[in-house]
């Protein structure tokens, strides 16, 4: 629980800044501050949430993610901050100068290879500084590489695990949208004994759980799909990512086979129209893991209704761990290595999900 703790939230006027500050304060938190570089966005937010018994523990601040002086600031009179804004080269190089200055704990919900590679780089001076990070700490990434490990676990002598995963919400910030862009031409790779470029068509339609239909599906790598390999060392492991709707599939498409050629502001801009006019529900995430080996498999399968309450359950989770941490642990941590340290069945059956094992 949250209780008589102190968290911050930078971007915390977003749609999942907000339910995880919401999450935060019927848990108990003492104090939330919603902090984004809109001081306006901020104050109407912290005013919005705090209704009800979180009068006088929800407040606002301006802080720019590109400003150190103001993240640091964040950092050093809280006990946690949760950054779920936006990412770019320059806001990750401040975010690791920060912990570097000033130590601190920070779960970062934001999925940016770039600023997991500095902050890996950046491990000695966060040791340091006594920094503890958290990244990949929400329901994407977060969750495939969780349910790949109970699949694996369950199974107990996986060779290979092919994970599926597919995310729907009624609306989808730029910062997703992007991410969503980019994975199309950046991020696609498969392991079988070691990691290759996925071929330009090599993609799959498939069912998900949780009654979100049938979609394309590409391969995606993501930080945590290396610690679940190490953990399990399999063969082979793959993610394959579901699209948001049909047109969204398409502009995907255009951009995996034209990649740089097909301009990422256009692609954008697409992929917004389709959010706006041709997304219809059913809308939440349903995430599946079949690991096989020695002439049999299981099956682990996992459906939430609101993708944005999941991925605040998970950064919630996360930055409520860190703080208790009781145990010597590296500076950076994928979420994914720490939600495998506890009773996860249990602890994803607690927070709402739906989890079936076959």
């Amino acid at each position: 629980m949250a209780d008589r703790l102190s968290f911050a939230i930078l971007g915390g006027y977003g749609q999942l800044g907000r339910a995880v500050a919401a999450l935060l304060l019927d848990r108990g938190a003492d104090r939330v501050t919603i902090a984004g570089r809109s001081s306006e966005k901020a104050g109407k937010a912290a005013m919005d949430l705090a209704g009800g018994d979180r009068a006088g523990r929800v407040v606002s601040e301006r802080a720019d993610a590109d400003d150190g002086d103001a993240l640091g600031s964040l950092l050093s009179n809280h006990d946690v901050v949760i950054h779920a804004a936006p990412l770019d080269s320059v806001a990750s190089g401040t975010m690791c100068e920060a912990l570097a200055r000033v130590g601190g704990r920070l779960v970062l919900v934001s999925h940016d290879p770039d600023a997991v590679a500095g902050l890996q780089a950046a491990r000695p001076r966060l040791e340091q500084a006594g920094a503890k990070v958290i990244v990949d700490a929400g329901a994407d990434p977060g969750l495939p590489g969780l349910v790949g490990h109970l699949a694996a676990e369950t199974h107990g002598a996986a060779e290979r695990v092919e994970l599926s995963a597919r995310y729907r919400a009624a609306e989808v910030g730029r910062a997703g949208l992007a991410d969503i862009l980019d994975g199309a031409t950046d991020a696609t790779w498969i392991y079988a004994d070691g990691w290759r470029r996925a071929g330009l068509f090599e993609v799959r339609r498939l069912a998900w759980p949780g009654g979100l239909g049938a979609s394309l599906a590409m391969p995606v790598y993501l930080p945590e799909l290396d610690a679940l390999r190490h953990r399990h060392r399999f063969r082979r492991l793959a993610l394959w990512h579901g699209g948001l709707n049909g047109p969204a599939d398409m502009v995907v498409s255009m951009r995996r086979v034209l990649g740089r050629m097909f301009p990422r502001d256009v692609g954008l801009a697409a992929l917004k129209a389709t959010m706006r006019f041709a997304n219809p529900p059913p809308y939440g995430l349903g995430i599946s893991a079949i690991a096989a080996g020695r002439g049999r498999q299981t099956e682990v399968l996992l459906s939430h209704s609101d993708v944005y309450a999941a991925t605040a359950e998970i950064a919630a989770w996360c930055a409520e761990d860190l703080v208790r941490e009781l145990h010597p642990a590296p500076s950076v941590r994928v979420a994914f290595e720490l939600l495998c340290d506890g009773d996860a069945k249990n602890g994803l059956q607690e927070l709402g999900f739906d989890l079936m094992f076959r």
